[in-house]
């Protein structure tokens, strides 16, 4: 049986997911805005995958017969000074799911809730890929020099996510 504490740690996880999903619905508002099809297309693909990661915390709790609690969402950004600014923003908030994962494994193993370590263990295993995707475009900015080449380049390859 799930701790009252790591049941609610969870509902405040998966509420944080689907306001993730919301942040990068905000990015893609932006790159819609700004014309750039690729990164809009590859943002709206990412919300897409925060609101799986929302329904795999969800149904986590329905097996162990907990209750969902959601929760209201808080506003998005909907402008940045540019891609890069909002590839930027996009992994700080990764690193800071990455973080709250964590710390929802510390949680599961002070509970000694092995059911729960092993469902956040293919948390951990995502955010390690969350958070290489966006250093990877941001890399792409660092190796190329003309940042509106390398923002139509980019923009072209985030098009081809499938």
């Amino acid at each position: 049986m799930i701790s009252e504490r790591l049941a609610k740690a969870i509902n405040e996880q998966l509420n944080f997911e689907l306001a993730s999903g919301f942040v990068y619905k905000g990015m893609e508002a932006y790159f819609g805005k700004e014309g750039y099809d690729g990164f809009k297309h590859f943002m709206k693909l990412q919300a897409e995958e925060e609101y799986e990661h929302h329904q795999k915390f969800a149904e986590f709790l329905y097996e162990v017969d907990c209750t969902v609690e959601y929760k209201a969402i808080p506003d998005v950004k909907n402008d940045y000074e540019s891609p890069k600014a909002a590839i930027e923003a996009a992994l700080e908030h990764e690193k800071e799911v990455t973080k709250r994962i964590h710390n929802l494994y510390e949680i599961a193993l002070e509970e000694k809730d092995y059911e729960a370590i092993t469902t956040l263990d293919w948390f951990l295993n995502e955010q390690v890929e969350e958070e290489d995707n966006f250093r990877h475009i941001l890399d792409q900015y660092d190796l190329l020099d003309d940042a509106k080449t390398t923002t139509y380049w980019i923009d072209k390859e985030l098009g081809k996510r499938q």
